[in-house]
């Protein structure tokens, strides 16, 4: 790929829209630091939610270039992120669509790449990961074992109301400008087809 074109790409997406990526996550990062603040949080699990025994986090286009974004600001878009995204899906075999029959395709589970990817758990920043991710908090202190948690929906419908018209247009705009057909995709999916459309 040539990362080049993707960081020129996403650095003049970025430039050209007033993101402001963190303050649409808001109201999820709150909640998430209430949680932690009172003693609720993730800090004691193996996190199994970012797993493949539980993780099916999809992520729109919009999501997905916010990421980059975030990586090429952190000097972490290089090819050897490119080879680790490439080598998540082929082990979780990503781009394989499956579909139910009726056309609906079947979310898959895979462990996230940003995972363990530090000493902190998730090397993404609360800033930038996908909605779905800061809503899913512990639901008891001192959690240490699976099925201690659940995904705030309420919180997350409320988000998404509120910004809605704002981001339906950016991902429209992504989808239209890079030729894509698909509205959500897994995370790592996500990042290999927009990093692909913006390397012709």
């Amino acid at each position: 790929m040539k990362l080049d074109s993707i960081k020129k790409y996403t650095k003049e997406f970025a430039n050209s829209f007033d993101l402001n990526s963190r303050g649409r996550r808001e109201k999820l990062i709150k909640a998430m630091s209430d949680l932690e603040k009172e003693g609720t949080d993730c800090s004691n699990c193996e996190g199994f939610c970012c797993t493949y025994y539980h993780n099916s986090m999809q992520a729109t286009p919009l999501e997905a270039i916010e990421v980059l974004n975030e990586l090429m600001i952190s000097e972490r878009l290089n090819d050897q992120m490119v080879e680790k995204l490439k080598a998540n899906s082929k082990k979780y075999r990503l781009d394989n669509e499956i579909t139910d029959g009726h056309g609906h395709v079947l979310r898959r589970f895979y462990t996230c790449p940003f995972f363990n990817d530090t000493s902190l758990g998730c090397s993404l920043s609360r800033g930038n990961k996908p909605y779905g991710c800061l809503a899913f908090n512990a639901t008891e202190k001192n959690v240490s074992v699976e099925g201690k948690c659940k995904s705030n929906i309420q919180l997350l419908e409320v988000r998404d109301k509120e910004f809605s018209d704002f981001e339906f247009s950016l991902n429209e705009h992504l989808k239209s400008s890079l030729n894509l057909y698909w509205d959500k995709k897994p995370l790592t999916q996500a990042l290999l087809e927009l990093m692909s459309k913006m390397s012709i």
